[in-house]
Order: C-alpha cells, then structure tokens, then sequence
C-alpha cells in the first residue's frame, strides 16, 4: 500500500493505529527481507540460463537493457545539484539500469547513479549477466543512449542525423530492434505504477531507496511470471 500511493508514515500511522517510528522500522525490516530474497532469486536465475546454455550449444540469449530515471528533491548544494541534474529530464534524478530476458524476467539491477552520468558509462561500470557467457551466445538489445558501446553484439538503432535521410535497411533495423526493447519499456511501466518510483522521492536515502526498488522489482516479476 505504501509503496503504490507513496503516501507518509502518519497518514498510515493513522490508518492502522500504528506510531509512525514503528511504522518505519517495520518497513525495513520488511525491506531488509524482500530483497535479500529478490538477490538470491536474480543469481538463481542467472545460473541457470548459464547450465541451459551449456547444455544446448545452438541457443542464443536475448537480452534486453536500459536506463530509467527518478526525480528526486533538489539539493541546496550548488555542486551537489550539478551532479544529479539530468539533462534530458531537466530535473535532478536519480539513475538504473535493468537487464531483462524476452520473458520479461528481471535477471540484474544496476547500482544508483547520479542523473548527470550517461547510460553508456552505467553500462560499462556494471556486471551482468553477459559476463558470464560467451560472447557469441547473447544478443544484447539497447536504445540509442549506448551508441559508441563496445560490446559486439550489442543491437542499436541507427541514429538519424541532419541532412541525412536512414536508408530503407537502417528503417527496417530499427524497427526489428525496437519491436524487441518495447519489452523493457513495458517492465518500467509496471514498476511505476508504484507511486514511490513515479512521484518525486522525498527525503532520498540511497541504502533504502536500493532496497524498496528491488521490492518493487520482485513485484513486478511475480505479476510478470503468471
């Protein structure tokens, strides 16, 4: 409930008679709980694609990642605005990654970055799944934000440049790839449901904002999976 309205801690204390401090710490333990469980269940899921792929060798996996972002409060700190301003949003939001299989299965969850720093660079700073299996054994599905990545079987769209028309065949790629990450943007969609990850994030605590996006994702995937 208070992950989809985002509603405070006295409102709830309010609702089920409840101190809003022990409101809180039951939140964390709960937190602490979900997520631990969401960790195991993604490595879990990350060994086995690894034994299925060992087992038939002809098998390709398709992967599929981007970047979302999450408008935070802004800092009174001139450096500290700076750092989490978003160039694209023109807020100052906080950023993920997520890496999800054709199914929709949610498989790894980046680090938090600072809304200044570029899909590219969260990419390169994280370790996921395709590390772990060999480089002609995946395709790895990306928007435009990863054009430069070094990664051979990376599939990008092909970017439109001024004065200059995609040809017929940069027209079909582009759609093939994009009828693909559709899948992703689906995946954040379910997840901002959850007004805690589409309203503004109040009082933003890095440790706890990990933990209650990795509940939301385990939430996700459970509606994902039925």
């Amino acid at each position: 409930m208070y992950l989809r309205t985002n509603i405070c801690y006295i409102f709830l204390g309010y609702l089920f008679n409840l101190n809003e401090s022990n409101i809180c710490r039951n939140f964390k333990k709960l937190d602490n709980k979900i997520s631990s469980i969401m960790k195991k269940e993604m490595e879990k899921a990350k060994i086995q694609i690894v034994k299925d792929m060992s087992l038939d060798k002809n098998k390709i996996l398709e992967l599929i990642t981007d970047v979302t972002e999450f408008e935070i409060e802004k800092p009174k700190d001139k450096d500290k605005r700076k750092k989490v301003y978003s160039g694209k949003k023109k807020k100052c939001t906080k950023k993920k990654e997520i890496s999800i299989t054709q199914d929709k299965m949610i498989i790894a969850i980046s680090s938090t970055y600072d809304g200044s720093i570029h899909d590219i660079k969260i990419r390169r700073n994280e370790d996921t799944i395709e590390n772990f299996i060999k480089s002609d054994k995946y395709r790895l599905y990306c928007d435009r934000g990863y054009i430069g990545l070094e990664d051979i079987n990376a599939l990008i769209p092909k970017k439109r440049y001024i004065n200059k028309i995609l040809s017929e065949d940069d027209i079909i790629h582009n759609r093939n790839i994009n009828r693909e990450r559709i899948k992703i943007e689906h995946v954040f969609k379910d997840m901002k449901i959850f007004k805690y990850l589409r309203d503004k994030c109040r009082n933003f605590i890095q440790d706890t904002f990990d933990k209650r996006f990795i509940v939301i994702a385990s939430l996700t995937h459970l509606k994902n999976s039925f």
